[in-house]
């Protein structure tokens, strides 16, 4: 759902907002403000504000006798077979990010052909011993960032250890990165997504060493960034519904139970995700970002 724009009144937004109903670009209004359900059909609307502003556009008259308007019979558009070549071309970012994940993930067959690719990708290379890989207790990312290998603090978050964890990471990073780009640009989203996954890949290694890896932290700071924009600055268009809102608060919960331990025998990375949500709520706050 796209913001149109903001209206003088309630009453002439939803008059506004039925006229664009009528002409099959599916609406509603919240208050002054209308909103499109399709972003395909953003721009037409943009362009029947512009008429309706300039006196070119007759809105249909208020219902009276405290009635409502008619319904119109809403016909659901077929899929648009582009919409995913669009996604890679206006939101690049979030595609990159989609498919260097997937690609870092399949290379390493996530987890069980962890060498040599792994190593190069890890916060430190860790030591394997036949079939066994573990921690080298004597690397230190912060002198392999002194000899140039500044990658390994980011590179992280590309790796995943399970195939139900990427696909859990790459649908939220898809629905939170697609419309932060869309609406806010790719410098910001590019912006977020290094400082969160930066951040969140430090603060886990100095918890818990360097056996993790994974999307989490950045897309709980996309979350967090929706959010902020959502309950603060509502002009940006980001929103978040509902039963998402509770349902990432519910997962971001749990993870700090042994439920998911006991059941699937996961190990999660609660700092990372706990440090991504604060890095995503502190550039949701700022306006400019």
């Amino acid at each position: 759902m796209r913001r149109v724009g903001e209206l003088q009144n309630s009453e002439q937004a939803r008059r506004f907002a039925a006229h664009l109903t009528a002409q099959r670009l599916e609406s509603q209004s919240d208050g002054r403000v209308v909103w499109v359900l399709d972003e395909d059909d953003l721009d037409a609307a943009r362009r029947k504000l512009v008429e309706m502003e300039r006196g070119q556009l007759r809105l249909p008259p208020p219902a009276t006798n405290n009635g409502a308007p008619p319904r119109r019979r809403r016909m659901r558009r077929p899929p648009n077979p582009f919409r995913l070549w669009r996604g890679i071309i206006y939101a690049p970012v979030t595609m990159t990010l989609i498919l260097a994940a997937t690609a870092a993930s399949l290379v390493i067959g996530f987890g069980d052909k962890f060498e040599p690719f792994g190593s190069l990708l890890a916060i430190t290379p860790p030591k394997v011993f036949g079939s066994l890989t573990y921690a080298d207790p004597q690397a230190s990312p912060w002198q392999l960032v002194r000899d140039g290998q500044f990658w390994r603090l980011f590179t992280p978050a590309l790796l995943h250890f399970h195939i139900l964890h990427l696909v859990f990471n790459l649908q939220w990073i898809y629905v939170f990165g697609e419309a932060i780009e869309r609406v806010r640009g790719s410098a910001r989203l590019a912006g977020l997504v290094l400082v969160s996954a930066v951040a969140s890949n430090v603060a886990q290694y100095m918890y818990s060493g360097p056996m993790f890896g994974g999307l989490s932290g950045v897309g709980y700071a996309m979350f967090g960034y929706v959010w902020m924009k959502y309950r603060f600055y509502p002009r940006t268009g980001l929103i978040i519904p509902g039963i998402l809102f509770w349902l990432f608060w519910g997962l971001f919960l749990l993870c700090f139970t042994d439920i998911l331990d006991a059941v699937a025998n996961v190990s999660v990375a609660n700092v990372a995700h706990s440090v991504g949500l604060c890095v995503g709520i502190a550039y949701g706050l700022v306006k400019q970002l």
